[in-house]
């Protein structure tokens, strides 16, 4: 059964890609960010509402306000 819908998860996945390009990060480093902080999901055994919060908050991590950002000093609230 073929579709031409695209799912959230490939459409997020590719501005991970491209934000991990237009920051100078090497290519897939937010995918195996991902990947990393799904694996200690489960090991901790988290609930499934959880860990799709933490699959999506992860891939967009390095984006701010529909910009790109990266911080390296503690933001002041």
């Amino acid at each position: 059964m073929e579709t031409d819908e695209v799912r959230t998860a490939e459409l997020i996945g590719s501005l991970c890609l491209a934000t991990d390009l237009g920051m100078g990060f090497p290519f897939e480093h937010g995918l195996q960010t991902t990947l990393i902080v799904m694996r200690l999901g489960e090991l901790l055994g988290v609930d499934r509402c959880t860990a799709n919060e933490v699959y999506y908050t992860s891939l967009l991590s390095h984006r701010e306000n529909g910009k790109l950002s990266w911080r390296t000093e503690p933001i002041e609230l």
